[in-house]
């Protein structure tokens, strides 16, 4: 680490977390009112989202608020390799913990989105025994990518930088060998991915979820993270979702992976300042042939 982000660390090692939540968000607020790129870019995500269904008074509030919880997120990342055991999992109560207990010690999928703390998240399934090894984009601060390395040793907390093919191979190695492989759903996946309806709207999805899911038959196990307005976080494990098997791969790929998106948006909907709207979802556009898939798929609770 560079010496000044040293000195940085330094001090957020020494702030109490109640403090240096409180004064993360404002740092989060100002960030909005004075960094014109990163309100451009929420606020561009929020228009295509919500551009006809809510006043722009409201959608700046979200993006004002959502630059806040992110700045809040930042500050908890950075202390994570100095936080005991029991303070990490204090700071995420779990509900739906029972959904996980017929898994333990089975390989497994979990995932999330660009919701809440999910990088505490996965700290917490590895304190609670689960065996969790999770893809993340590559950061491009050398600070930054020691911060992982250190929550990663600390907790035991495995991570596969998404680069190449690659990651594909990793992603198996994790489930043939018993563990849990940890998955952001929500990123932009570019032309090989598929388009399925998120807001409304056509969004590039990865299908490596629902394949993998197939090919090692696993389970796939949706949990989110969201924060309360005074800041506390807390984390939901729901259902595993029951992937179709009609015979008809294609289609059942494309429909299942509708499913954890349609999921996703009803969990970004109920808490939309939790969501990292900095993200460009939308990023690829589809061709004028492509569609989405139907918004309305099947899910039910594993049974």
């Amino acid at each position: 680490m560079t010496l000044p982000f040293q000195l940085f660390i330094l001090l957020v090692r020494l702030i109490p977390i109640p403090l240096g939540r409180q004064a993360a968000r404002w740092i989060g607020r100002f960030a909005f009112l004075a960094i014109p790129s990163l309100r451009r870019r929420s606020l561009e995500s929020l228009q295509v989202a919500y551009g006809n269904d809510l006043r722009d008074e409201e959608i700046r509030r979200i993006g004002r608020e959502s630059l806040a919880e992110l700045a809040m997120t930042l500050f908890e990342f950075l202390k994570m390799p100095w936080m005991s055991d029991e303070q990490a999992l204090s700071l995420l109560p779990l509900e739906g913990e029972e959904h996980l207990e017929p898994l333990r010690g089975k390989p497994a999928i979990y995932i999330s989105g660009h919701l809440g703390n999910v990088i505490l998240l996965g700290v917490a399934m590895t304190l609670r025994g689960h065996r969790v090894c999770t893809v993340v984009r590559p950061f491009t601060s050398s600070n930054l990518r020691e911060i992982v390395a250190r929550v990663s040793n600390r907790f035991g907390l495995g991570a596969i930088e998404r680069r190449g093919a690659r990651v594909g191979v990793q992603s198996l190695d994790v489930l043939r060998r018993g563990d849990v492989l940890g998955l952001v759903v929500d990123q932009d996946a570019g032309k090989p991915g598929i388009f399925v309806d998120f807001f409304g709207k056509p969004a590039s999805t990865f299908l490596g979820t629902v394949q993998l899911s197939r090919k090692q038959q696993v389970p796939v196990v949706p949990m989110f993270c969201v924060r309360a307005p005074n800041g506390h976080l807390r984390a939901v494990v729901e259902p595993p979702m029951n992937l179709r098997r009609t015979g008809d791969r294609a289609t059942d790929d494309r429909l299942d992976t509708q499913a954890h998106a349609a999921l996703l948006e009803s969990w970004v909907r109920r808490y939309p300042a939790s969501y990292l709207w900095l993200h460009r979802r939308w990023k690829t556009r589809p061709e004028p042939t492509e569609s989405p898939a139907s918004s309305d798929p099947p899910r039910e609770a594993a049974q």
